[in-house]
Parts: structure tokens; C-alpha cells; sequence
């Protein structure tokens, strides 16, 4: 018998100049069209945990921009931190 819906994890890595971190995809394939709310919350709930983010809240609006202004920014430095975090505050 052919499962509803079939979903699977991917634990791979991402290579980016001069590093490789962990990289991990989850793919969902729908073999039903009349997938119930239960079913649903279920899958939100083993990925959320394949993840790592069950029970851990989400980034509020603001701390998303704040987490996007300083990554635009190229993170913080190891020198010149003052002066980087002065003008995060001023933007």
C-alpha cells in the first residue's frame, strides 16, 4: 500500500568559500489529494523536530530584521566592534 504522503529528510552539508556547514532539506510527496488537518500537523511537528526547532519560539518581526541588518551588514567583526554595533543602533 502506497503511504498518503511520504516525506524525506536529507542530512547533507553546503560548501561556501572556505567553509562547509551542515545542510539539512526535508522533501513532503502528497499521494493524496485529501490530506487531513490532523495529517498535516503531524508532518509540521516531525519537521519541526528533524529541524531542531520543536518547542522553540520564532523570531519575532523585529528580531528578524535586526538578525537580517547585522548579516547585511557582514556579522560582526573581530575588530572594530563599538564602531559596527554604533552604527547597527544608528540604522
Amino acid at each position: 500500500m502506497i503511504s498518503r504522503v511520504r516525506i524525506r529528510k536529507t542530512l547533507g552539508g553546503c560548501t561556501i568559500p572556505g567553509d562547509r556547514i551542515p545542510c539539512r532539506s526535508v522533501t513532503l510527496e502528497f499521494n493524496a489529494a485529501d490530506v487531513s488537518y490532523e495529517e498535516v500537523r503531524s508532518l509540521y511537528a516531525e519537521i519541526r523536530e528533524f529541524f531542531g526547532a520543536a518547542g522553540k519560539e520564532s523570531l519575532s518581526w523585529p528580531e528578524f530584521d535586526f538578525a537580517s541588518l547585522v548579516h547585511n551588514m557582514g556579522g560582526p567583526p573581530k575588530q572594530g566592534k563599538t564602531r559596527f554595533w554604533n552604527e547597527v543602533l544608528r540604522r
